[in-house]
């Protein structure tokens, strides 16, 4: 209670702990001792062990151990060092249940390809698109003519054409998705001879309007993230363990993700595998809280008499309180008292904190509750998603070779 932060009386209480603060004099190398308070900076302790580890390269298992997940990109590399990682860990002594959890893939790269080969297969096409718009928009009798076709195919959309900056993406987005919309119209000014002559091959064609690169996109990303045969469950388990939603809607959007039969399998096995992963914790942590029943079980003293009227009614009594404190088959565990009581209900302008809500219910889940620390706290990106679309490679290109490295400057 005296070293607690949180208490009100812990700094009238508490010592402090002196330090020398080094200050460099300007214009010497040389630093200065300064005698100040120490302060325990969590950030910092974490830096300094990371530099640590790396500088005197340490083994893994210096400060390490209990590691549950490790994200990281999906460079065959990472695969062959979490195997060798994983093994390591099971000589350790680790868990073998959640050493299956371990390999956590990024997100922001797997996008990042998904991106990268739609784009890699439909650069010819986008060309095209490109190319037709700017041919339409310029001169204005070209673009008052497009206007007709739009209003005799029926074409609703309201939106303008617009040309994209082919180093953003986002703006070729925009580009493509007005073009789709005038699809029918452009196909319509095909007829016109004007636009053969000047565009030729670069005319758009049935292929030409991206109808197969969501297939190919999707196949990307399927391979590492879009097949659940594939995927990490722990995904699932996050869901699970959101009070508002637990297992309700799941068996709906497996069933329209994979369909019916495969959905209901998927939904099967990720409640199977849950419930493993639970009896892990359940083994893990009931040997830490057993060790006091044990001892007071030993310290009662051992009658030499036994009542004739109750033969072994102590006995009886002891067995059963240890099989009622170590689940026994009639009881329910945890999970399912969980998973049986009422969702929590969302309320409106307020912000849920789930790991809170662990924390209040920690007293009627002690076990159960240990999950969540580990699962919802698993980061499934390596980066932000902004850095994975990396643009320092188009920083010097075809638009910006002539300029000078002072105009380049930000």
């Amino acid at each position: 209670m005296v070293a607690c932060l949180k208490n009100p009386h812990s700094k009238d209480t508490r010592q402090s702990l002196l330090t020398f603060n080094d200050v460099y004099t300007s214009g010497t190398e040389a630093s200065e001792g300064v005698l100040g308070t120490w302060v325990f900076n969590q950030e910092a302790i974490r830096r300094a062990l990371c530099e640590m580890i790396i500088v005197d390269e340490l083994p893994f298992r210096i400060g390490i151990k209990n590691v549950f997940t490790v994200t990281v990109d999906n460079a065959s590399s990472n695969d062959i060092a979490l195997g060798f990682f994983k093994n390591k860990l099971l000589s350790w002594g680790g868990s073998s249940v959640r050493v299956q959890y371990m390999h956590m893939r990024c997100i922001a790269h797997v996008l990042n390809l998904v991106v990268q080969d739609g784009l890699r297969y439909a650069g010819p096409s986008i060309k095209k698109v490109r190319d037709v718009v700017r041919w339409v928009r310029n001169p204005h009798a070209r673009l008052k003519k497009f206007r007709e076709l739009v209003v005799l195919n029926g074409v609703e959309a309201k939106c303008a054409l617009q040309l994209d900056v082919p180093t953003r993406w986002n703006s070729t987005y925009m580009m493509l998705n007005t073009a789709l919309q005038y699809q029918r119209a452009f196909e319509a000014y095909e007829n016109d001879s004007s636009m053969t002559a000047d565009l030729s091959d670069s005319i758009p064609n049935f292929m030409d309007w991206l109808s197969e690169m969501g297939s190919h996109m999707k196949q990307k990303f399927e391979k590492y993230w879009g097949d659940p045969e594939k995927m990490n469950f722990l995904i699932f388990y996050a869901t699970i363990l959101d009070p508002r939603d637990k297992i309700e809607y799941m068996p709906a959007q497996f069933a329209q993700l994979y369909g019916d039969d495969k959905g209901k399998s998927c939904f099967e096995k990720v409640q199977s595998s849950m419930v493993v992963l639970f009896n892990d914790y359940t083994a893990t942590y009931h040997v830490q809280s057993a060790s006091p029943t044990v001892q007071s079980m030993q310290s009662e003293p051992v009658h030499s008499q036994t009542s004739v009227g109750k033969p072994q009614a102590r006995m009886k009594s002891q067995l059963k309180k240890q099989r009622m404190e170590t689940g026994g088959s009639s009881k329910e565990t945890e999970l399912q008292i969980y998973l049986s009581e009422k969702l929590v209900e969302d309320e409106e302008n307020v912000d849920f904190d789930v790991l809170r809500w662990w924390k209040v219910n920690s007293d009627r889940f002690p076990i159960l509750s240990k999950m969540p620390r580990d699962v919802l706290v698993v980061p499934i990106s390596t980066v932000a998603s902004e850095s994975a679309f990396s643009t320092s490679g188009r920083v010097l290109d075809a638009f910006r070779s002539f300029l000078n490295p002072k105009l380049l400057k930000p």
